[in-house]
């Protein structure tokens, strides 16, 4: 959630995950009346770490803030979440291996699924995930908290023409994967000890037809016949978990 230049960050595990990698960023958290636990205890003894101030508030004041996300008794007020650059995403994909993985998010809107991509992208050394500057879910304080925080460790970049973007990434020796339920060719026959971009787009609309244009290949995931799709956050998961065994071989 947004106010003007402030960001919400709501939860005990994302406010706990704010403190460990973004201290600095952190204005003061708000931990409700009454709320104690290991979880409680962890955000007191690392804002006092950072010089972060705490204040104990009532449940109104908390649920003010947090709005319609599920504050879990602490909500933490950060500059606003920044973006990465594409060259700093690829630069760190250079440093995480020769030259690492990337996802690219085409369409997805809703943040609680781009929170969870983003869980697994943390959990499966994923370098950053780009996303188009239109239709995308924003790097809100719902997405921060269906990523448990790791929302804040996974850079994520905007680009403004994502196929444009994808073919300039194969020229750097990327191999852009897209994955298409309708693709005859299963993913686990793919050669994923590559430097892989792996393109997914929302469950409704797929990928933009100038994105499945540049892919070097579409993959499927097989599923039972009886369902139709799966949700983009577990697609991501099953490609992501691919990429990494197949690099870590």
């Amino acid at each position: 959630m947004r106010h003007d230049d402030v960001q919400i960050v709501c939860g005990r595990n994302p406010v706990v995950e704010l403190l460990v990698s973004k201290p600095q960023s952190v204005d003061k958290v708000f931990i409700q009346r009454g709320a104690s636990g290991d979880a409680i205890d962890e955000v007191l003894r690392l804002a006092k770490d950072a010089s972060v101030p705490v204040q104990r508030v009532p449940a109104a004041r908390l649920a003010s803030l947090a709005g319609k996300v599920r504050h879990q008794g602490v909500v933490a007020l950060t500059a606003a979440l920044s973006y990465w650059t594409l060259e700093d995403v690829l630069a760190r994909a250079r440093e995480a291996g020769s030259p690492g993985r990337v996802l690219f998010l085409d369409r997805v809107t809703d943040p609680r699924n781009f929170g969870a991509v983003l869980r697994s992208a943390a959990a499966f050394g994923v370098a950053g995930v780009l996303v188009p500057t239109q239709s995308a879910a924003p790097l809100n304080a719902a997405a921060v908290k269906a990523s448990a925080g790791a929302a804040l460790s996974v850079p994520v970049a905007r680009v403004e023409r994502p196929a444009d973007t994808l073919d300039g990434l194969r020229e750097l020796g990327y191999w852009i994967i897209g994955a298409d339920g309708s693709a005859e060719r299963s993913f686990a026959e793919s050669d994923w000890t590559r430097p892989v971009v792996i393109a997914l787009g929302s469950e409704g609309r797929g990928l933009a037809r100038d994105v499945v244009n540049v892919c070097d290949e579409l993959v499927a995931i097989p599923i039972v016949e009886s369902v139709d799709s799966l949700n983009v956050s577990v697609a991501a998961a099953i490609l992501m978990c691919a990429a990494f065994n197949g690099r870590a071989r």
